[in-house]
């Protein structure tokens, strides 16, 4: 039963990603890899699907914007990065990549909502910290910035 409610979330989750405008994939893949909580299995997977509608190699000006917009909110109170988050904010939208975000966004919202969904038991989401799908394990994302910084 387990497995059976861990395949329809993968699914919903495929079908989730390959929805998106491909102008987000990547705006979707940096906002993915900064949520530690995520199960990794489930991260691996969506950062794989991910992949395949763009290339995840490098980090585009974008990503590493929407990436520091929230590394800095974790510290909003402070003038520093208020005026970090507004600059971040600013270029998104100079480059017209604002609602691209709000996409984003949408999409994580919507994983929680299914990681939350009491259809996925706790047995399901225990099991899910220890899924590897073998084609589609390893994070591209995560693997890039590994790559950049080595070359």
């Amino acid at each position: 039963m387990a497995d059976t409610t861990l395949n329809v979330l993968f699914q919903k989750v495929a079908d989730d990603v390959a929805s998106l405008p491909v102008a987000a994939v990547q705006l979707v893949g940096a906002v993915v890899a900064i949520q530690h909580h995520l199960p990794p299995a489930l991260r691996d997977f969506i950062m794989a699907r991910l992949s395949l509608r763009a290339d995840m190699r490098v980090v585009s000006p974008a990503a590493e914007a929407v990436m520091r917009i929230c590394a800095f909110s974790a510290y909003s109170d402070t003038a520093v990065a208020k005026r970090e988050i507004q600059t971040q904010g600013a270029f998104l939208k100079a480059i017209a990549m604002d609602t691209k975000v709000l996409v984003a966004a949408q999409f994580i919202s919507r994983l929680g909502e299914r990681l939350t969904d009491p259809a996925v038991r706790l047995t399901d989401a225990k099991s899910l910290y220890c899924r590897r799908n073998k084609n589609e394990s390893g994070s591209a994302f995560g693997e890039s910035r590994r790559s950049a910084v080595r070359q």
